[in-house]
């Protein structure tokens, strides 16, 4: 899935009567700007690309022309794949944006945990595993593609 089709994605859910956030009109018309620009569909190398594979390369040195380009190819490929794992992390990253989650009280919770026979501190792992967890399904899932 492209930034593009993620944003819609995730400006669609916000927008939906499922989500449990305030309705921003501001997200509305960027849905509408976001679906109406169309996605880009050419990187600068394409040009050179067409270039070695061209009719003006001099037949002497085609064979080698022809390999570089599809060294570019296969390059951009996995720069592409690795640009759209970063991404993906990048959204996991601002899942839980401080204007929809506030802070909590720490302090507060931390004693509501011990009064029912928890700690603040095994809730804390607990989540970082599961955060961690979903970052190594991401990179696996990724590096099968690439």
């Amino acid at each position: 899935m492209s930034k593009k089709e993620e944003a819609i994605k995730r400006i669609k859910y916000f927008l939906s009567e499922d989500a449990d956030v305030p309705h921003y009109e501001d997200m509305e018309e960027l849905l509408k700007l976001l679906e109406s620009e169309p996605e880009p569909t050419n990187y600068p190398q394409d040009k050179l690309i067409e270039w070695l594979r061209s009719d003006a390369i001099p037949l002497a040195i085609q064979d080698g022309c022809n390999k570089a380009a599809d060294e570019i190819d296969r390059m951009t490929a996995e720069l592409k794949a690795k640009d759209d794992l970063m991404n993906k992390i990048q959204n996991w990253c601002e899942a839980y944006p401080l204007e929809v989650f506030p802070k909590s009280d720490m302090e507060k919770a931390a004693q509501v945990l011990k009064e029912a026979g928890m700690t603040l501190d095994s809730i804390s792992a607990e989540n970082m595993r599961h955060v961690i967890s979903g970052v190594k399904g991401i990179i696996k899932q990724e590096k099968k593609s690439i």
